[in-house]
């Protein structure tokens, strides 16, 4: 619990948005298998007299003491002092990550469903993307970035995506790229690359 506390502080610091508030899952898919976290509730105190009352041994990382981390320092010094002044300021941070990825599951179903609709989904429509409430739009264009694999774009990226990609000329050929990929718009759709394109094939003279 203490660590989910201490990565909603984290997430609420770098603006993060309701999948990103809803910090670390009890369990997600992870390859062909699933991560179980069943200790998210539990607080560190707790978990140490356990395994102290156990005889048990664990590895304490000794980066977990440099305070050059951020993390660290929520850590260290910010959730002692939150603590102090709000007793139950752990559990409160915990139980706010599980509203908000009740939030995030609820938004990402909406997305599916209208990316669902399309009759590429991989590839929607430009058209549908402007038929829907920008809102409703970014959350849309960032479930089909996610569902390609790809990594998550930033809420420049997504800003980029509408205003270039969307709006751009019927003729003209806008690309925004973050970290490995891009997405560009052709024939009034939307695809998904790798942020460099081999180079074409050179042209060939036939008989």
């Amino acid at each position: 619990a203490d660590d989910q506390a201490e990565t909603v502080l984290q997430r609420l610091l770098w603006r993060a948005g309701p999948g990103g508030l809803a910090a670390m899952r009890a369990a997600r898919p992870l390859a062909r298998g699933s991560l179980l976290r069943p200790l998210l509730t539990e607080r560190r105190a707790t978990l140490r007299a356990a395994a102290t009352e156990l005889d048990l041994t664990w590895l304490e990382d000794p980066s977990n003491h440099e305070l050059r981390h951020p993390r660290n320092r929520l850590r260290a010094s910010v959730l002692p002092a939150l603590e102090a002044s709000f007793p139950d300021a752990v559990t409160a941070l915990v139980d706010a990550a599980a509203l908000q990825g009740e939030v995030a599951d609820l938004l990402d179903e909406l997305a599916d469903q209208v990316l669902d609709a399309c009759v590429t989904p991989a590839a929607p429509p430009v058209s549908a993307l402007l038929a829907l409430p920008p809102r409703l739009r970014v959350c849309v264009l960032r479930r089909w970035v996610l569902r390609q694999g790809a990594p998550v774009p930033g809420r420049a990226q997504l800003e980029a995506l509408q205003r270039e990609l969307l709006a751009a000329r019927v003729d003209g050929q806008p690309c925004v790229a973050w970290r490995s990929v891009a997405a560009r718009r052709h024939a009034g759709q939307l695809f998904l690359t790798r942020a460099e394109l081999p180079p074409p094939m050179p042209a060939q003279r036939w008989q």
